[in-house]
């Protein structure tokens, strides 16, 4: 589970910006705690919904997270730059190094992660964990500007590896590199939990890339395919069965749609890879592509309909509305909960969904989480003020991203306001008592013709 995630100098963020899964002193919805008291106590919240005005950052916040995800697993090629991106606003901070750290709790020890890096260098790294009620070095490690590289180890790593062996690989880390990174590729035990988070259970979905194959899910996993019907069922969205049908690959007729350079593209791809699949997600071929030997197969979902006697008709993903697609999309995130611990992050929510329907995401979650007390956590953003509702979330988490004079996105908590006690949230978000809100100018300003 998430603790805390900091991040600054990056994208619109300048100072260090914290989003805190901490709950404040409330008595409001007690049950809302997840509760932890192996090695080190937490108590965190299952839920956090970040408001704000257009380009306030609240992507921004969510690509920050995601960011630091990519680097810790995938790493970077020889000679590549580190991807971090100074907030651009200021001239001091264009040329200063970007900072982020993420406190989570993953199989009962609490770590705390973070790193300090420009461009071409990490110049700062560092690991801690709770393995006990004390907190315990893993490694830190410090570059000088000319990329040479120190770590300063804890015990558990010594015990494992050895110093002659750890040496050798904080030499072989490379100046834009993570030392974490290269321990685990050497197989490092003692990193493979922290990896093993930032891979399985910190899941981002942003509004245009979906949460996994859920094509090939549906075929191999009866029990999910089965999830899927009853959610989609639940959600009013007309469907009431989800085939999975396959058949051998045609491109004449499967991608019969595509421009002829996507599509030699894609045979392209198949004819340099083993087995294995490939996931096509686009307009015109929304499918998975399976290769074992020399046989291909194309699976597609398609989604059963009722008619007016009562016969379920087959139809295609693409003849769905977005709204469905979009559900159909984020659905495989709510059945991952049901099955292990995860930080589930979606940048826009309610993209093309009505409020009910994302009220209803949300209380699926809530379902899963607070009634059979699973330890994961749904953190979004979103636009729909509808769901600024007391009998929804908490005060702690309910968030709001604003930007100042100089551009830079800043972050606050409904907690930290002193409001009535039977406000509406809504009301008060709107009439700019929270700030996060877009201040408009004079329309006919706008329209008026410049002389």
């Amino acid at each position: 589970m998430l603790i805390r995630f900091g991040v600054a100098n990056f994208l619109s963020f300048k100072e260090e910006t914290v989003l805190n899964m901490i709950p404040a002193k409330s008595r409001k919805m007690k049950n809302h705690i997840i509760s932890d008291t192996v090695n080190r106590k937490t108590e965190l919240l299952p839920l956090a919904v970040v408001y704000g005005n257009n380009a306030s950052g609240k992507s921004n916040l969510i690509a920050a997270l995601q960011y630091m995800q990519s680097f810790v697993f995938r790493g970077t090629v020889p000679g590549a730059e580190t991807g971090v991106i100074p907030f651009a606003l200021d001239k001091d901070s264009r040329n200063e190094p970007s900072r982020f750290e993420v406190i989570f709790r993953h199989e009962d020890v609490v770590y705390t992660y973070g790193f300090v890096a420009s461009p071409n260098l990490v110049h700062e790294e560092w690991l801690f964990g709770y393995f006990s009620s004390q907190e315990s070095l893993v490694f830190e490690r410090v570059s000088a500007e000319n990329g040479e590289t120190t770590v300063k180890y804890g015990s558990r790593l010594l015990k494992e590896k050895g110093r002659k062996f750890l040496d050798v690989y904080a030499s072989a880390t490379r100046q834009e590199q993570l030392f974490i990174t290269e321990a685990f590729a050497r197989n490092t035990k003692t990193v493979k939990p922290v990896i093993d988070w930032f891979r399985s259970s910190l899941l981002v979905i942003t509004p245009h890339t979906a949460f996994t194959s859920i094509d090939l899910k549906a075929k191999q996993d009866l029990k999910f395919r089965s999830f899927l019907e009853k959610f989609l069922l639940a959600a009013d969205t007309g469907i009431r069965k989800v085939f999975c049908e396959e058949e051998d690959f045609d491109p004449s007729k499967h991608l019969k749609e595509l421009p002829e350079i996507l599509v030699r593209d894609i045979l392209n791809q198949l004819s340099l890879r083993g087995e294995g699949t490939l996931n096509i997600n686009m307009p015109g071929a929304a499918a998975v592509l399976s290769k074992r030997g020399n046989l291909i197969k194309y699976l597609e979902m398609r989604f059963g309909h009722a008619g007016a006697d009562g016969e379920v008709f087959p139809i295609d993903k693409e003849m769905e509305s977005d709204g469905t697609k979009r559900l159909i999309e984020i659905a495989p995130a709510l059945d991952a909960v049901r099955s292990k611990d995860v930080v589930l992050v979606i940048d826009e929510l309610d993209r093309s969904l009505h409020t009910y329907i994302t009220r209803f995401y949300i209380q699926t979650f809530l379902a899963e989480v607070v009634e059979s007390r699973h330890r994961s956590q749904l953190i979004f953003s979103t636009h729909d003020t509808n769901l600024l509702d007391r009998d929804l979330f908490r005060k702690d988490e309910i968030w709001f991203l604003e930007k100042d004079e100089e551009g830079a996105s800043h972050i606050s908590s409904l907690a930290e306001y002193s409001i009535n006690k039977g406000l509406n949230y809504e009301n008060g978000y709107l009439n700019g008592r929270f700030g996060s809100i877009p201040f408009l100018g004079d329309i006919d300003w706008v329209l008026k013709e410049d002389v």
